[in-house]
């Protein structure tokens, strides 16, 4: 739900994807960022390169700590162009939760009812998107859940983004972290999983209960054991 930069490219510029400029950039710098190498060469080259200066707010969301404090301004309301979002709860407090389909609007009384009665705590800001399912005991504050989400009782959500579509079982405990759409989370009283200290797990992985991670970087479609993960980077590879 954040707002990015956006770069658009003209047909010629595929060739130049295909070149042997760019796998020799690969090879030699491990990298082929558009920034530092890319835009360049073009430039070098002789392509027209144009730019437009936005004066009402720019964040570059090129690391997990950048996105998430970008994401933090926006809740906050700190971003010039974006100070308010649609479907806010609660007149006095930065609560929003989405959804104009008659079942969407179901799930979001629901959450109301239950915040009101004090079964959900919501510490503002919180931006939770359509169809989100939540049960009672769940705490969350200064994060964005995003759309068709599901939390488990008990579970904690601080400081986070919560993607598309990710099932957190119940006693999760999330701080500070982002989470990748598709994500199956599992965890229990006698298991909990704890994903902390600016945790990164893409697409469609599947934690099992039990799991800590901290500072870890998850890439998408893999299955974790139980297990402690601090620090590592977890691919397929």
């Amino acid at each position: 739900m954040l707002i990015q930069d956006c770069i658009f490219f003209s047909p010629e510029v595929r060739k130049v994807l295909q070149s042997e400029w760019v796998y020799k950039t690969i090879a030699s710098q491990k990298r082929l960022d558009f920034g530092y190498d890319f835009i360049p060469y073009l430039i070098q080259s002789g392509y027209r390169v144009y730019g437009y200066i936005i004066e009402k707010g720019w964040y570059d969301v090129g690391t997990p700590e950048r996105y998430l404090n970008a994401m933090y301004d926006i809740l906050n309301g700190r971003l010039e162009c974006l100070k308010e979002f649609d479907e806010r709860v609660f007149p006095d407090k930065r609560i929003w939760i989405q959804g104009k389909s008659p079942e969407s609007i179901t799930r979001k009384n629901k959450i109301i009812e239950m915040v009101k009665k004090g079964k959900i705590e919501l510490e503002e800001p919180v931006l939770i998107g359509r169809h989100c399912q939540i049960e009672e005991g769940v705490k969350i504050s200064n994060s964005c859940i995003d759309n068709y989400t599901r939390i488990g009782k008990g579970s904690i959500i601080k400081d986070s983004a919560i993607m598309d579509r990710t099932y957190i079982g119940e006693n999760t405990e999330i701080n500070k972290s982002i989470i990748g759409r598709h994500t199956t989370i599992m965890s229990t009283r006698r298991k909990q999983t704890k994903i902390t200290s600016v945790s990164v797990v893409a697409d469609n992985v599947y934690i099992n209960a039990g799991c800590i991670l901290k500072n870890a970087k998850v890439y998408p479609h893999l299955k974790l054991i139980e297990n402690i993960y601090e620090g590592e980077v977890l691919s397929s590879k």
